[in-house]
């Protein structure tokens, strides 16, 4: 029996390392899309990158659609996928506030044609997402109203009260910016102060915005205004010609126009790599990982979570256990899981107005070094940091290789604390 248990223990590693090895490409990817949506968790919302999906409610597993499908998968299966930023056009019909795909010139909404779906129900599939463990999560949705929903601002508020997210909502009151939004007082969106790690430190997940100001002080209180803070955008090189100061104090965002036809910026797996490169903060994507189904545009499925994972290396797929301390691969230029100890050149950052300004260490140490080594070599304006987003990267990509050191791996101040990937940890 000693000899079994023994030989068992001594099996377990190898047991484990087929696990690791066991798991898919699309399992990995949907891992590492979720742990990458906490990298940004610290900075701005300005630079902070929302896997969204456009006309997010008009997914045929939470209504009876006729017309104007745009995902395939529900609310709250969307939320499970990765994508955190959903879209909800309003309409009131008979007497409710519902979420309808009414593009078709026909008025209000129709039952089994263009949706009919309580607003109220889609946002208890959002809280409930939240209560089954995903509270460590900051969800965006954009409401979209149409003119019967404008005239019935009441009601849109008093459902999400009545929804029971309200305690959930991260309200425009909490943020420390407020006003300034237009004559009737509601909020602007602070994109060059707000990050995630503050609204989830009031205890809040949920983030309402729209666009435009409205004189109903209940609907002000409960949803920001983006109209001057999160502008629409229709190509990469749009998003390239932002200078520095708005493109890190503003938000971008791009509407999926896949199947609109006409000059609309079309997301796809071959293009949203260049709007990432650039810096587009919010991805509304038709038909989120929808492979393999009959959506294909231009002779490609939609895009999919691999599409939008810019950070960990695919290459063994990381995270793999490596280590509880990250460097950008050498190899890669991806980020990569790595013992501790090992002694590494590390990336230090210096904030600034738009993207600051970094430098690597002057001799290699190993990660709990590093923060000091920052600061003997540069002084305290610059600290031992982390990129967070694919715009990010590139610049300490560049900087690694202006220094000649581009067959270094990097640390970065990206640690994995109880079992969560954390970045900035020591700033």
């Amino acid at each position: 029996m000693q000899s079994l248990i023994k030989n068992i223990l001594l099996c377990t590693p190898l047991l484990l390392s087929q696990l690791a090895i066991a798991e898919t490409s699309d399992e990995w990817a949907l891992r590492a899309l979720r742990i990458q949506n906490n990298i940004d968790h610290q900075v701005p919302l300005a630079r902070t990158t929302w896997v969204g999906t456009h006309n997010s409610f008009a997914n045929a597993d939470d209504d009876n659609f006729s017309f104007g499908v745009n995902q395939g998968m529900s609310l709250r299966k969307q939320l499970d996928e990765g994508v955190r930023e959903l879209v909800l056009d309003l309409h009131k019909a008979s007497s409710e506030i519902r979420m309808c795909h009414n593009n078709t010139g026909f008025g209000g909404c129709i039952k089994n044609f263009t949706g009919w779906r309580r607003f109220t129900a889609g946002l208890k599939d959002i809280r409930d997402w939240v209560n089954a463990g995903n509270s460590n999560q900051v969800v965006m949705i954009k409401l979209e109203l149409a003119g019967s929903a404008k005239d019935s601002l009441n009601k849109v508020y008093k459902a999400i009260d009545e929804s029971g997210l309200i305690s959930m909502v991260f309200r425009p009151d909490e943020q420390t910016y407020q006003g300034n939004g237009g004559s009737d007082n509601c909020t602007l969106l602070n994109t060059e102060n707000l990050s995630k790690a503050q609204i989830l430190s009031a205890g809040k997940n949920v983030l309402f915005v729209t666009y435009g100001c409205t004189d109903n002080t209940g609907f002000n209180g409960r949803v920001f205004n983006a109209d001057k803070t999160m502008k629409d955008y229709n190509s990469v090189s749009d998003i390239e010609a932002l200078d520095e100061t708005y493109q890190f104090t503003k938000m971008s965002r791009v509407k999926d126009g896949v199947i609109k036809g006409g000059d609309g910026a079309k997301l796809k797996p071959s293009t949203v790599g260049s709007y990432l490169d650039a810096g587009l903060n919010v991805f509304e994507l038709y038909g989120f990982a929808a492979e393999g189904s009959g959506w294909k545009v231009d002779g490609e499925y939609p895009v999919s979570h691999r599409d939008m994972v810019w950070s960990w290396d695919s290459t063994g797929f990381e995270p793999n256990g490596s280590g509880s301390c990250a460097v950008i691969s050498a190899e890669s230029d991806r980020i990569r899981d790595h013992s501790c100890t090992e002694l590494f050149y590390a990336a230090c950052h210096k904030d600034g107005t738009g993207i600051g300004t970094w430098k690597m260490t002057s001799q290699p140490v190993s990660f709990g070094d590093a923060a000091n080594q920052c600061l003997l070599d540069y002084g305290n304006e610059f600290d031992f940091s982390s990129p967070h987003s694919k715009l990010e990267l590139n610049l300490v990509i560049d900087t690694r290789e202006s220094v000649s050191l581009g067959d270094q791996d990097v640390w970065i101040d990206y640690q994995n604390t109880n079992g969560q990937w954390v970045t900035d940890s020591g700033n």
